[in-house]
């Protein structure tokens, strides 16, 4: 009978701890491996890639990027400017 009673009272607090959306044991260590996982391969990849990220662009890029800009600029130069509707209210 108390088996019985434990196993009810156990089944309840599971449905009840759902209803609460809070986790149970094992969602909690499984999240907590899973943030000390993706925290080591956070420190990795900046370990390997910061040095990347502070370089400078390659001067090919800077001179593409200066060209497409200069093209948009010419491109909204020669466009005739559209009047602005009115809306009624």
């Amino acid at each position: 009978m108390v088996k019985a009673w434990l196993a009810l009272y156990g089944t309840a607090l599971e449905q009840l701890g759902s209803l609460l959306n809070t986790p149970t044991r094992e969602e909690v260590v499984v999240q907590r491996a899973s943030d000390t996982f993706l925290e080591r391969i956070s420190k990795a990849l900046r370990a390997n890639y910061d040095e990347v990220a502070k370089e400078p662009l390659p001067q090919r890029w800077i001179d593409l990027i200066r060209y497409l800009n200069e093209r948009e600029r010419a491109e909204t130069r020669h466009q005739p400017e559209r009047p602005l509707k009115h809306r009624s209210h």
